[in-house]
């Protein structure tokens, strides 16, 4: 395995403590966006009270609904939890979900256990499980969240009659998560689709067999100067979202910049890849869901471009 030089660690060390720092501006409106790409803009954000019997009032933009896929995807959404609100505990009757901590600090409970989070953890919860998150600063936390469904338009999710105000996170987090650990890293040591440089993975991910909708999730970054080639995707849909990091995102032949909490959408037939044009790591939460029936990956053509002159 290769390492990445003490003076790299230091540099991806300090940029995930700015994750929580960093004060973003939207680029476009979300109804401006082209096909395949959202922008973070704050006029596009709806109020919803008590959402699923949380407390107090959340804010959140639902950048694709289950319209807006092929697969089993039911929705990608990002969040914010003003101080003392949550998001109350419900069961996953039908789909598998993921949510990230991109800012603040936020107590998740999973299957009925309580931890406290920080910017930059992912938390996958299976089929069958209970979700839910309490902010409990005087900060906003902002998430993503992303739902697979086992059957294609059945989402129905049971409350629990939790707010979570009252849980109390337990000592060490007693539950599955992955965080954005810069110290820990596996370079891939190839380029992505014939794209320049290669891609870092974190070592934890949630790979196609650990849910039961075969979604796959993880955090990876694209260095400076690299890119993922274009390639099209004939089987599967996939989201790279920003975490931090700005980038230029192609999808069918329209390249955009992306900044951080943007997010670009490859659905079927689609062709894309994403190249880093600046001097720092973008760094990428990206969940990717094959079609019923497909293993893993499924059928996929490189196109032997490297996105450097687009």
């Amino acid at each position: 395995m290769k390492r990445i030089n003490f003076c790299s660690l230091l540099l991806f060390s300090a940029f995930v403590t700015a994750l929580s720092l960093t004060v973003f501006t939207a680029t476009a409106p979300a109804a401006d966006a082209p096909k395949g790409f959202a922008f973070d803009n704050p006029e596009d954000y709806i109020e919803h009270s008590h959402f699923h019997g949380g407390a107090g009032t959340i804010r959140y933009c639902e950048y694709w609904g289950p319209d807006d896929y092929v697969t089993n995807h039911e929705f990608f959404r990002i969040v914010e939890l003003p101080p003392k609100s949550s998001i109350g505990e419900y069961r996953l009757a039908d789909s598998d979900e993921v949510i990230v901590i991109l800012s603040g600090h936020a107590d998740v409970t999973v299957n009925g256990r309580t931890g406290r989070l920080v910017g930059g953890t992912l938390v996958p919860v299976k089929l069958g499980g209970s979700l839910g998150v309490y902010n409990p600063t005087d900060e906003i936390v902002k998430l993503a969240w992303i739902a697979s469904d086992l059957v294609k338009g059945q989402y129905n999710p049971v409350d629990l009659g939790n707010d979570l105000t009252e849980n109390k996170p337990e000592d060490m987090i007693p539950f599955r998560n992955v965080f954005l650990n810069y110290w820990i890293f596996e370079p891939t040591g190839n380029p992505s689709h014939n794209g320049l440089g290669s891609l870092v993975e974190t070592l934890g991910i949630v790979d196609f067999d650990y849910f039961a909708t075969s979604c796959h999730a993880r955090f990876f970054i694209i260095p400076a100067g690299a890119s993922v080639g274009y390639h099209t995707h004939f089987t599967n849909e996939e989201h790279f979202f920003v975490v931090s990091g700005s980038g230029r995102a192609t999808v069918n032949d329209v390249t955009l910049e992306l900044n951080q909490y943007d997010c670009k959408k490859v659905g079927i037939d689609d062709t894309h890849g994403f190249y880093n044009n600046t001097d720092e790591p973008l760094v990428i939460f990206f969940a990717n869901l094959p079609m019923p029936g497909v293993k893993n990956w499924g059928r996929i053509e490189n196109l032997g471009d490297n996105l450097a002159d687009r």
